[in-house]
C-alpha cells in the first residue's frame, strides 16, 4: 500500500470510530436490499411517528415486486446507534408465465396483491443504515398463500 492508500486508510478508520448516529426528521435514505427478494429500497425517515419504506425488488427470471410498509424504530438499550424496527405493510407483485416458446406472455400475467409485516434491526453510523429484517406476507388475491421473505442491506441518508 503506498502512503496515500495509508493517509486514506487511517482517516477512513478514525473518521467510521468517531461517528454518532446523525439522521434527522425528513431524511432519505437510498440503498439495496441483498435476499428474498433483493431489490432497490427508498427510507423516508420521520423520527417522530413511523417512517415510510418501500422496496421495489425483482427476481431475474421472472418477478416484479414492491413493498411499502409503515416503520417504527426503538432503541435497543443506551445506543442511538443500534434499534429495533417494525411494521405493517402491503405488496403488490407482477410474475410474467413464460409461454411455449420461451417469450412471455403480458396478457398471461399473474398480479399478486398482499398484506406483509416487517421485524428487523438496524444500524445507524452517522448517515449510514446496515439492516437486516424478516418480512411475513400473506397473499390476497389468487390464492391465500404465506410466506417469509427478508433480507440484509444497507442505505445511504441525504
Amino acid at each position: 500500500m503506498n502512503t496515500r492508500g495509508l493517509i486514506l486508510s487511517v482517516i477512513l478508520i478514525f473518521a467510521f470510530f468517531t461517528m454518532k448516529a446523525q439522521r434527522v426528521d425528513g431524511d432519505v435514505g437510498l440503498g439495496f436490499q441483498f435476499g428474498q427478494p433483493s431489490g432497490v429500497t427508498l427510507h423516508f425517515y420521520n423520527a417522530d411517528g413511523a417512517s415510510l419504506d418501500l422496496l421495489a425488488a425483482w427476481d431475474l427470471d421472472d418477478f416484479y415486486f414492491l413493498n411499502a410498509h409503515a416503520i417504527w424504530e426503538t432503541h435497543l438499550g443506551n445506543s442511538d446507534v443500534v434499534h429495533l424496527y417494525y411494521g405493517p405493510g402491503a405488496f403488490i407483485g407482477i410474475r410474467e408465465n413464460s409461454v411455449s416458446d420461451g417469450l412471455f406472455d403480458n396478457d398471461n400475467n399473474d398480479v399478486e396483491l398482499g398484506l406483509s409485516g416487517r421485524l428487523g434491526l438496524n444500524f445507524i453510523i452517522d448517515k449510514f443504515e446496515l439492516f437486516g429484517h424478516i418480512t411475513p406476507r400473506i397473499a390476497l388475491s389468487n390464492s391465500s398463500d404465506v410466506d417469509f421473505g427478508g433480507g440484509v442491506g444497507g442505505r445511504f441518508y441525504f
